[in-house]
């Protein structure tokens, strides 16, 4: 069993004083899950206090679980939740509560770890200043991929674009050549000049596409 070297006492009395109601913290259980900052930052003030007590924020299970079974006992003592917890309720309450609580503190060791200069981290630990430096390079980053962006764009739309070539010119219609039709309303049928002109109609009768005598 790996030996917790920080006073599990003082850490159940910090994280007590963060501890609102039973279900207070929300967060994956799982310890490899997907980092989700938009969910520690607003327990902040809790990440910072535990820091100071135990700065590698490395909790085993069963000492996380023991840690937080001494929260339930300090919430009835203060009467501080709504009621006291069950022996069985409490047992659950540390599983699952302790399960979140190292997913997060996993979540946070990675990224310190990975990406010490990374915008949310900072401004969780309240290094107000450097944490909006770092999201100024990170906007600045993105404008200037923008920029780039759109010189490629209006570059690209100069190069297309170029003179369109001329329509080539039609060769004149000749005298005899010409359209034909019917008109089925006259029951006639016509030609007309392909160069232009009116339409000639036939002196026969149409009916049904047949000539009509």
């Amino acid at each position: 069993m790996i030996r917790f070297p920080g006073d599990v006492g003082q850490v159940s009395k910090i994280i007590a004083s963060h501890a609102s109601c039973p279900d207070w913290l929300q967060y994956s259980e799982v310890q490899n899950a997907k980092i989700d900052s938009g969910k520690i930052l607003p327990h902040a003030s809790l990440w910072r206090d535990l820091k100071v007590a135990h700065p590698s924020l490395v909790f085993p299970q069963s000492t996380m679980e023991l840690i937080l079974k001494g929260v339930a006992v300090i919430k009835e003592q203060e009467n501080g939740w709504v009621r006291a917890l069950t022996p069985v309720e409490t047992v659950d309450f540390a599983k699952r509560m302790s399960k979140r609580m190292r997913s997060m503190a996993r979540a946070i060791n990675v990224t310190r770890a990975k990406h010490p200069k990374c915008g949310w981290l900072l401004r969780l630990f309240h290094d107000s200043s450097d944490a909006d430096a770092a999201d100024d390079a990170a906007e600045a980053s993105t404008c200037s991929d923008a920029q780039r962006g759109g010189r490629r764009s209006r570059k690209r739309r100069v190069r297309s674009k170029q003179p369109e070539a001329p329509e080539p010119m039609k060769k004149p219609a000749a005298a005899n050549e010409f359209f034909y039709g019917v008109d089925f309303e006259l029951c006639q049928a016509w030609r007309q000049p392909a160069a232009g002109g009116s339409r000639e109609y036939s002196e026969m009768a149409v009916m049904d596409g047949k000539t009509i005598q």
